[in-house]
């Protein structure tokens, strides 16, 4: 085991020490490779110092509840809900990051000499590592330890109940942990299983995004219990009155939850037998071991899958008839329109399309169900534009994949672009077009939506809204591609997870942008009046349209020293 982890341990240092190296790469590119490490970084000194304030925190909590009977109330409360979001993210993190490292991953490290079980095994303590999981076992146990010691500070007879109590915390923290990282690796493993196959992870992108729907709405439906009782049907069993919390009507399903088994063990020893702190910590070590089985499963299974390449079909391009876009050039209009079609051929185009205008319709009923006495339900209801908007804001992030990966997100396309009669100026031109273009399409189905949840509102605030998502997308268009000129990385667009995203550098600045290009027009929609502010908007929108057709121009002129790089790169080389 020891082994097998140093061995894992060197493997990575190579993978990135060999990532830096910069054959056939120019100056650009190495320090594109260099500040690729900026983000990871951050993510290292920001976990690094959660971990640090975790234990702190978790010693402290411990130690206050040990010397303070009546803080432990809400020291408990607050672990519990923490516990909650954080079995909640590692349930959906794989979700959302689709393959967590890569398709081909596991494949290739039954490759080594590490028996199979060995290798599973690794894998379920590497998911400790996760940013969302790497300070829960510190702090798990850092809060046992407070609570041992600060128990001896107390009189008898509760010195030994309060040293019981740290006991059975921390052997329900090692549980909880162990119960995370096997439900992490079962939904990584599943999750990479799923989308080994195209159809499969299509169907899979659909399938999530429905239920991300579902998941939106019922936080709507829920806050109308909240304060009530509930009629009839199961209830969950009352944990001691000292520390019970709100609400305390959940349904009884929700007793075998990971956090509500983690708090029964702590606190049992109040005014229940202490046999029965056997019940939540044998529970814990149930489930964790039914979801490390169902993980090792999954695992030979994604283990046995051979790598095999397909062979995609070349198919005749018969009758095919050739368009041009009215008032472009021929090679500005062949860009935008292979541009289209390759997105909308892919899931994260697929995304960028259909995503954004459920989302934001969902978000104005989340809001729409919620009885607030501030008159925020009647603001939405009769200000329908702000949905609209919302989802074209939402678009413009979705796209990102592209907008800011536009040389290197298509692969071969690129190279064929390159040895086609085409300027560079046409080239950045129609892939802006382009990403337009799937912007607009999503914009159509977000105006749909907004217009069946919330119909209110001037028409002139709603053509002042898409006239702003329009001058955003403008304004930030020379930006992104200088982006993806200096910053470009080879992607996936077929994945959900990392493996299709832009450069992690070009991503924080893309979104910086947008969020700053965005305020001139929420500024525009919330000081002007309807008439007035369809005014200012065309003026703002001619305004970006003036300013972003030179930046295009001159982002066209650092392409002609970086070809090959931006072909080298776009081929995964």
């Amino acid at each position: 085991m020891i082994a097998a982890l140093s061995t894992f341990a060197w493997l990575r240092w190579r993978l990135l020490a060999n990532s830096l190296r910069a054959d056939r790469r120019d100056t650009i590119e190495q320090l594109s490779r260099v500040a690729s490490l900026v983000v990871p970084g951050l993510l290292v000194v920001t976990g690094t110092a959660s971990v640090v304030m975790t234990v702190l925190g978790g010693w402290v909590a411990g130690w206050r509840s040990a010397t303070d009977l009546s803080s432990s109330v809400w020291i408990l409360t607050i672990i519990r809900g923490l516990l909650v979001v954080v079995t909640a993210l590692v349930g959906l993190a794989p979700l959302i990051i689709g393959v967590h490292g890569g398709a081909g991953r596991h494949t290739r490290l039954t490759l080594l000499p590490i028996p199979r079980r060995v290798l599973h095994l690794v894998e379920v303590v590497t998911t400790l590592l996760d940013p969302w999981v790497i300070f829960v076992l510190p702090g798990l146990v850092s809060f046992a330890l407070g609570l041992t010691i600060g128990a001896f500070r107390r009189p008898e007879p509760w010195v030994r109940h309060w040293v019981l109590d740290g006991a059975a915390a921390l052997a329900a923290g090692l549980l909880f942990t162990f119960v995370l990282a096997s439900l992490a690796s079962l939904m990584t493993f599943l999750v990479e299983w799923i989308v080994r196959d195209r159809r499969r992870g299509e169907l899979f992108v659909i399938v999530f995004v429905i239920a991300l729907g579902c998941a939106a709405m019922a936080p709507a439906f829920l806050s109308r219990d909240l304060g009530r009782d509930l009629a009839g049907g199961p209830r969950r069993r009352a944990l001691p009155s000292a520390l019970a919390w709100t609400p305390s009507d959940w349904p009884a399903w929700t007793t075998a939850l990971p956090s509500e088994l983690y708090a029964e063990a702590v606190v049992l020893g109040y005014d229940v037998p202490e046999q029965e702190r056997i019940w939540p910590l044998t529970m814990l070590a149930i489930e964790g071991g039914v979801l490390f089985a169902l993980s090792a499963v999954v695992h030979g299974t994604v283990g046995q899958l051979a790598e095999r390449g397909r062979a995609y079909r070349n198919r005749a391009m018969t009758g095919v008839v050739a368009v041009r876009l009215p008032g472009m050039w021929p090679g500005t209009s062949a860009v935008a329109l292979a541009g289209v079609r390759t997105a909308l051929r892919s899931v994260r185009g697929r995304l960028v399309v259909f995503l954004p205008g459920p989302l934001a319709a969902m978000l104005a009923l989340f809001v729409g169900g919620l009885h607030m006495p501030d008159g925020l339900t009647w603001i939405v209801a009769a200000r329908g534009y702000l949905a609209f908007g919302g989802g074209l804001l939402l678009g413009l992030f979705a796209a990102q994949a592209f907008t800011l990966n536009q040389f290197a997100s298509d692969r071969a396309g690129l190279t064929l672009e390159f040895l086609a009669p085409i300027r560079d100026v046409d080239l950045v031109r129609g892939k802006a077009v382009g990403c337009g273009a799937l912007l607009l399409a999503g914009g159509a189905i977000s105006f749909v939506c907004a217009c069946l949840v919330a119909p209110g509102g001037s028409p002139w605030l709603w053509m002042a809204t898409l006239a702003g998502g329009m001058a955003t997308f403008l304004a930030t268009s020379p930006i992104a591609a200088w982006l993806s000129i200096a910053l470009p990385i080879a992607s996936d667009l077929s994945k959900t997870g990392m493996a299709g995203n832009p450069h992690s550098l070009a991503l924080v600045a893309g979104s910086f942008a947008i969020a700053a290009a965005a305020v001139p027009a929420v500024a525009i929609l919330t000081v002007f009046p309807p008439e007035t502010a369809g005014l200012a908007m065309t003026v703002w929108l001619a305004t970006t349209l003036t300013l972003s057709v030179p930046g295009l121009s001159l982002a066209a002129r650092a392409i002609g020293t970086r070809r090959e790089n931006l072909a080298l790169v776009a081929q995964g080389r």
